[in-house]
């Protein structure tokens, strides 16, 4: 009877020891995860980068995602690898992003939703920018809710 009792206080406080560090670790996802919140009325996407395409595209869930406003060189450029490089290092597959996409236009012509994302709390669209490895397409300003954030304003406010 004893044996008994004994186990199942074991067992007892080792549930809740996984508990605890499992709440723990919930708390944790949402005060990362709080740290942003998605502006205006279109998609805020909550999930895990499952593929990068080059330096300004990648998956999330089902959804194809391009950096609004940002453009990279292409892939067969030296500059376009070390692009889709630098946001691998920054954001490899398997991290958890959030993507806010851009209200005033949402999608691109190749349907991919466009958004700014979020990434171990890095704007990915001002690092790619900021490094030097994307350019703003300045055509797009006019058409983009992120024109008055201050990775965009030098370049769409000019």
């Amino acid at each position: 009877m004893k044996t008994i009792i004994f186990c199942l206080i074991a067992i007892i406080l080792v549930s809740s020891t996984s508990f605890a560090s499992s709440e723990a670790t919930s708390d944790k996802k949402q005060s990362v995860s709080s740290q942003f919140k998605c502006k205006g009325t279109a998609l805020c996407i909550n999930g895990t980068v499952t593929k990068i395409v080059d330096g300004d595209t990648l998956y999330v869930k089902k959804y194809k995602i391009r950096l609004s406003l940002t453009s990279t060189p292409e892939l067969n450029t030296m500059k376009g690898v070390k692009a889709s490089n630098f946001l691998k290092n920054l954001c490899p597959i398997g991290s958890t992003v959030i993507v806010d996409q851009d209200d005033k236009q949402p999608y691109d012509k190749y349907k991919r939703v466009l958004g700014k994302v979020i990434c171990s709390g890095k704007n990915l669209n001002a690092e790619l920018l900021s490094s030097g490895h994307a350019k703003i397409s300045k055509q797009f300003c006019k058409k983009s809710e992120f024109v008055t954030e201050d990775w965009a304003k030098p370049v769409c406010r000019s």
